[in-house]
């Protein structure tokens, strides 16, 4: 017979416990709080990184830093108004950024998106006043002969009040606005047109009209409200905190506002305050 050798035993191991390796539950608290107070402080000192490269840029484009001049001083007023500044240097997210983080507002072109573009003037101020779009029924009512309609008479006789403290706001008006005021009959028309000499007057963008497009689909509106839906868009694309008018079918309407307002921020606008002059008296007033 044959004889089978002798093997010896291998040694028998055994798989460890998986519980005699985890982490205490302790320790990972103390490790998570850890690794959360690390982030808050690293999130903080990108913000203020974030901070300064704003204020740098800000001051750049205001011409405020000289040669020899670290720490460039306001004026007493604590107003700087620049106009074009060359934004091509910087982004200029970067200036509108600064000044809203710093609790001021910022006013251009394209203030709501990209911060205007910085394509008109840009105000450095504590106390900015709020803009105001005036939309054509304003004027309408302003120049008219007082209505028998005593509903109309004493909207015009509040648009009027409101009129009288328009010292308060920085007010706009569109080229649309304008095209409506002067047509129909001339006098009336030459009366319209006075009320808002002087006012600046905000140009239609393709922007502005994509969003008007927008609306048109998404409230809906009727394709007669075309451009009801045009002055919401060049007062949203050019970033005016106030819609002024006394449309109440398609733009002062309670139902189609929120419609309006949320469509615009869905297209990367913040829309402005839809009001009547009813609404807005008192506001501003210091």
């Amino acid at each position: 017979m044959l004889s089978i050798p002798h093997q010896p035993k291998l040694p028998v191991i055994s798989r460890p416990n998986a519980t005699e390796n985890r982490p205490n539950a302790t320790f990972l608290c103390h490790l998570r709080a850890l690794l959360c107070h690390f982030a808050t402080l690293l999130r903080h000192s990108v913000q203020v990184a974030k901070v300064d490269l704003r204020r740098i840029a800000c001051d750049f484009l205001t011409s405020r830093i000289r040669v020899g001049e670290a720490n460039p001083k306001p004026t007493d007023e604590r107003q700087w108004e620049v106009s074009n500044p060359t934004h091509n240097l910087f982004d200029s997210r970067l200036w509108c950024s600064y000044h809203r983080a710093n609790g001021f507002r910022c006013t251009g072109s394209q203030a709501a998106k990209h911060c205007k573009q910085m394509e008109a003037e840009c105000c450095y101020s504590n106390h900015m006043k709020p803009s105001v779009y005036i939309e054509t029924t304003v004027p309408s009512y302003l120049a008219a002969w007082p209505s028998r309609n005593l509903v109309r008479a004493g909207q015009q006789q509040t648009t009027r009040d409101w009129w009288a403290n328009r010292s308060a706001y920085e007010l706009r008006v569109s080229s649309l606005v304008i095209a409506e005021c002067g047509a129909g009959d001339s006098e009336a028309a030459a009366a319209r047109l006075a009320v808002l000499d002087g006012v600046p007057i905000l140009e239609s963008s393709p922007e502005a009209e994509a969003l008007a497009g927008i609306l048109m689909r998404e409230v809906p509106l009727p394709q007669r409200a075309a451009t009801d839906a045009l002055h919401v868009a060049v007062a949203a694309v050019n970033g005016v905190e106030y819609l002024v008018t006394w449309n109440c079918a398609h733009i002062a309407n309670a139902v189609l506002r929120p419609r309006i307002e949320a469509a615009c921020r869905r297209a990367g606008y913040e829309p402005p305050v839809i009001c009547t002059p009813q609404e807005l008296l008192g506001e501003g007033v210091s």
